[in-house]
């Protein structure tokens, strides 16, 4: 309650399904930009008629890059990108 008065409270998180895995065995993106583990939440609150909104997203860095292996420090590998490879 807000100075007696109710407010709903809205919570929305989107889980991308493209390079979904554990922490430690998919991390990275691939060439079509999509990220290891994205989520995108979003909070919602509605009081006395007015809607507010705020979206987080997370994810794996947005660059071509991967981490293989099982053990807890697998070292990073940057991957060549398709726009500055050398002919």
């Amino acid at each position: 309650m807000v100075n007696s008065m109710p407010f709903d409270y809205v919570l929305i998180s989107r889980r991308g399904c493209l390079r979904t895995g554990a922490r430690y065995h998919t991390r990275g993106a691939d060439p079509l930009g999509y990220v290891a583990n994205f989520v995108e939440t979003e909070q919602m609150i509605i009081f006395n008629g007015n809607v507010s909104a705020w979206v987080e997203t997370r994810g794996s860095i947005p660059v071509l890059w991967e981490q293989k292996g099982r053990s807890l420090k697998p070292k990073p590998v940057v991957l060549p990108s398709p726009h500055t490879v050398r002919r």
